[in-house]
């Protein structure tokens, strides 16, 4: 059974992301891991008058997550759920559990504070998504959980090989049973080189099995090109893959990612090479 790890803040984002991984949880023959971790301030937290103890700050934490649980478990009665609590900083955390259980996905939304200001990086969801192997799945605030039948892989045809992590992008493919599409986003071939053709069938031999549908859009922002494809051919994923001095790498700058991720309904889902 494939596990799906939700960091909650208890945030009405992170509760969103606990819905819609819960709905993908029933579609890939999975289950639900919520997991909150918290720091013991440095000032005693009061409840009702009486100051609290480590355990009693974890406890309402427990309790919190308990609520949430019974709360989807109404609305999506045949999910499997779970919930943890640890003490930790929240990178940290979700490395730790991963070395203990296996976790096949992570599911975040935009984080309470980075979506205040709109600025993805030093949030909670980029600091996990940029420092994990595992591949993280970012949904859009009141983004709608949809059937996953078609995924999005962008490329820019460099390096294919070295920086396509294909095994996770098929399983992937594989436990949703959706439809590839490989896109591409170019302006009358500015960023074409002469190893593109090259790169172009290795990337078609990698994922042959699968018969990707592939389509070249023709936009000089390679933002509002991805995303107007998206929209136009009903794509439920984006998977991008940020490596360093390629076209991807744009989308993890902040004013990028506020086009693509902030008001975009559709999730993206960051796989590291």
């Amino acid at each position: 059974m494939k596990t799906i790890l939700v960091p909650v803040d208890f945030s009405e984002t992170s509760i969103n992301a606990v819905r819609y991984a819960a709905q993908l949880a029933v579609q890939i023959n999975g289950k639900v891991m919520m997991l909150h971790a918290y720091q013991y301030p440095v000032i005693h937290p009061m409840d009702k008058g009486m100051e609290l103890t480590d355990e009693g700050v974890k406890e309402i934490n427990l309790k919190e997550l308990a609520r949430i649980k019974k709360i989807i478990e109404t609305e999506i009665p045949w999910v499997k759920l779970e919930y943890l609590v640890i003490n930790g900083i929240l990178s940290g955390v979700i490395n730790v559990f991963a070395e203990n259980f296996r976790t096949d996905l992570i599911v975040m939304g935009l984080s309470g504070a980075g979506k205040v200001k709109e600025v993805l990086i030093g949030s909670n969801t980029l600091d996990v998504a940029s420092n994990t192997r595992i591949p993280v799945i970012i949904v859009p605030d009141k983004c709608k959980f949809g059937v996953v039948e078609k995924i999005a892989l962008a490329t820019d045809f460099r390096d294919v090989v070295e920086n396509i992590p294909d095994t996770q992008v098929k399983r992937f493919l594989a436990a949703s049973g959706a439809r590839l599409h490989i896109v591409n986003v170019d302006y009358h071939h500015e960023y074409a080189t002469v190893d593109t053709p090259f790169q172009s069938s290795l990337l078609e031999a990698m994922f042959q099995s699968w018969s990707p549908e592939y389509h070249f859009v023709e936009d000089y922002n390679v933002q509002e090109g991805l995303s107007r494809y998206i929209e136009e051919n009903n794509i439920n994923i984006l998977i991008a893959v940020p490596h360093k001095h390629n076209l991807l790498h744009k989308l993890f700058m902040p004013s990028h990612t506020r086009q693509l991720v902030f008001h975009s309904k559709v999730p993206v889902m960051v796989v590291h090479e």
